[in-house]
C-alpha cells in the first residue's frame, strides 16, 4: 500500500515540473511542435527536447485557443488507460485549469486522482487526499475512498467552475472549485478550491520524470490514453460541448502517438498511446575493451543505441570503472531527407565516423562535453557509422543525438540502427589439431571467435570434435561475420 513516502517530493511534483517546462519555453519554440502527424519514436527519457529538465516534463499538451477569460468553467474526462510497464513507471495525465490541477497519477502502485493547487494554499481538500505537494497531493490508497488504485477502462470526470468560498457554483465568483466524478454513483466530490491567477487551460496528457530511476511511461494502444469528453461554461451559466477544430491544439515533443477522432467536429475526443517500434533495427554492435586502446579480445554486445552514463561504475562484466575504451559499429537509418545534426555527448574522449569519413574527432580527456556536425541525409537510406569512445578515469559517459528541422533532439533510437556484423576478412578458418596463442582469431561456423587463452586442439562449437573432454573450448564469441 502506497504512502506520502512512496510518492516523489514536491521537487518532482506535477507543479514543480510545470515551472521546469515554464523555464524551457524558449527551447521547446526553438525544437518547434510536432501535430497529429508528427509521431517521433524511440527517445530515451532525458533527451525529448528538454534534455537539461531534472525532473518531470511534459511529452503530449493540448490547450485551448479562445479566450479563457471568457469561460466559467471546464469539465474534462478521461478514460485511465492501461500501462505496459505497469510496475516500473510513475506518470500522469491531467490538466491545468488557472491556477489548479488534477488529473490521474500513476506510481509503481498503480493510478489515484491527484490534485495540485498554486502557491497560495488549497482550501477545503478532500479528507482521502495527503498534502504531500504542500497545496495536494494524491488521493484514495491508504487514505481511503474511490480515488485510488483506479484501473484501465475506468472513466473520470474533473470538473472546474467558478464558486464562492463556500464551494458554491457561480458564474462571477472569485474562486475556482473542483470536483472529481468517478462515475461510480457517488456523484461529484469536492476536492479543492484556489483563487484564479495565471490564465492556463492545457491538459498535460503524458508527463514523466526525467530522472536517473524512472522510466519512460509506455502506453497500450489496445487501452489508450482517451479524452471522452470537454464541455466549457460560458459567461452566461450554460455548459456546452467544446467544438471547433480551431478551439484546442495539440503539442509534441516525446515518442508517443495519437490519433484524433472525429476533430474537424470534436477537437475534445482523442486517445494516446505508444506507438509501435519505428524502423526495424537491432541497435549497434558493441565492443568493450579492457583498456583505453581499443586493442586486444573485445567483449561484443549489440546495444540499442549509445546513451550511457556509466558514473564511476563498470559498463560491463569483466571491463574495469576506469581506463576502458568502446567501439560501436553498424548503420543508422534517418527518417527525413533533410539537413542532421549530430551531437556526442562524452566524458571522456569520442570520435565518429559515417560513410568512412572522421567527421567529429575530441580524443582527448575531458569533462562532459557536446560536439556536433551537421550532414545532408537522404530518409531510408543506411549509412555506415562508428563510434569510438574511452573513459580515463573519473566519470564516464557516452550519447550520440540526432536533431533536424523535423527531428527533435533524440538520442538515435534502436529501430532506427542496424548493427555491424564481426569483420572477417582475413581470418583464417579453424582447423582442429592446431595450437591457438590467447587472442587468436579464427572463423567457425558463420561467426568470429577469439580464443581466451592457450588452446590446444580445441572448436570453437561445443562439444569439440576431438577429445570430447575438453568441452568447453576457450572460445569467446565475437558475432556474425559481416
Amino acid at each position: 500500500m502506497p504512502n506520502d513516502s512512496a510518492f516523489p517530493t514536491h521537487a518532482s511534483s506535477p507543479r514543480a515540473s510545470r515551472a521546469a517546462r515554464l523555464g524551457a519555453s524558449a527551447a521547446l519554440l526553438l525544437l518547434g511542435a510536432l501535430g497529429p502527424s508528427g509521431c517521433v519514436a524511440g527517445a530515451d527519457e532525458e533527451i525529448l527536447g528538454v534534455a537539461t529538465l531534472p525532473w518531470g516534463s511534459y511529452d503530449l499538451t493540448s490547450s485551448y485557443t479562445g479566450n479563457i477569460d471568457d469561460t466559467r468553467g471546464w469539465i474534462i474526462e478521461w478514460e485511465v488507460p492501461e500501462l505496459l510497464n505497469e510496475s516500473t513507471a510513475w506518470t500522469a495525465v491531467g490538466q491545468w485549469y488557472y491556477n489548479i490541477e488534477s488529473g490521474i497519477y500513476h506510481t509503481p502502485e498503480g493510478w489515484f486522482v491527484y490534485y495540485f493547487g498554486d502557491d497560495n494554499g488549497v482550501a477545503g481538500n478532500h479528507p482521502n487526499c495527503n498534502n504531500q505537494w504542500g497545496s495536494g497531493g494524491t488521493c484514495g490508497g491508504t487514505l481511503g475512498g474511490n480515488l485510488g488504485y483506479l484501473q484501465p477502462g475506468q472513466q473520470v470526470v474533473f470538473r472546474y467552475e467558478r464558486c464562492t468560498p463556500a464551494h458554491v457554483a457561480d458564474v462571477n465568483g472569485t474562486r475556482i472549485c473542483l470536483h472529481v466524478d468517478m462515475k461510480d454513483g457517488t456523484g461529484w466530490q469536492f476536492l479543492a478550491e484556489d483563487a484564479p491567477g495565471t490564465v492556463e487551460m492545457y491538459t498535460h496528457d503524458v508527463e514523466h520524470w526525467a530522472t536517473e530511476g524512472y522510466v519512460t511511461p509506455q502506453f497500450s494502444c489496445e487501452a489508450p490514453i482517451k479524452m471522452l469528453r470537454q464541455e466549457l461554461k460560458t459567461t452566461s451559466g450554460v455548459w456546452q460541448p467544446m467544438s471547433g477544430a480551431s478551439t484546442w491544439s495539440f503539442n509534441q515533443v516525446a515518442p508517443y502517438a495519437y490519433q484524433n477522432r472525429n476533430l474537424t467536429a470534436s477537437p475534445s475526443t482523442w486517445e494516446s498511446c505508444t506507438p509501435p517500434p519505428d524502423g526495424s533495427g537491432d541497435g549497434l554492435r558493441g565492443e568493450y575493451f579492457a583498456n583505453t586502446s581499443l586493442s586486444g579480445t573485445p567483449l561484443v554486445r549489440t546495444d540499442p543505441g549509445v546513451s550511457f552514463d556509466w558514473g564511476e561504475g563498470s559498463p560491463a562484466a569483466g571491463i574495469p570503472a576506469d581506463n576502458f575504451s568502446v567501439r560501436w559499429t553498424g548503420e543508422f537509418e534517418p527518417r527525413y531527407s533533410e539537413t542532421y545534426t549530430l551531437t556526442t555527448q562524452s566524458d571522456d574522449g569520442v570520435r565518429v565516423w559515417v560513410n568512412g569519413a572522421l567527421v567529429i574527432n575530441n580524443w582527448t580527456p575531458h569533462s562532459p562535453t557536446e560536439d556536433s556536425v551537421t550532414l545532408s541525409l537522404v530518409a531510408g537510406q543506411r549509412y555506415d557509422l562508428k563510434v569510438e569512445y574511452f573513459d580515463s578515469g573519473g566519470g564516464a559517459l557516452s550519447r550520440l543525438y540526432w536533431s533536424s528541422p523535423s527531428q527533435v533532439r533524440e538520442v538515435i533510437p534502436q529501430g532506427r540502427l542496424h548493427a555491424a556484423g564481426a569483420s572477417c576478412s582475413g581470418v583464417p578458418a579453424w582447423a582442429s589439431g592446431q595450437v591457438y596463442s590467447p587472442g587468436a582469431q579464427v572463423v567457425q561456423g558463420g561467426h568470429l571467435w577469439a580464443a581466451t587463452q592457450q588452446i590446444w586442439w580445441s572448436n570453437p562449437d561445443c562439444p569439440p570434435s576431438n577429445p570430447a573432454s575438453w568441452c568447453p573450448a576457450e572460445w569467446t564469441d565475437l558475432g556474425s561475420c559481416n
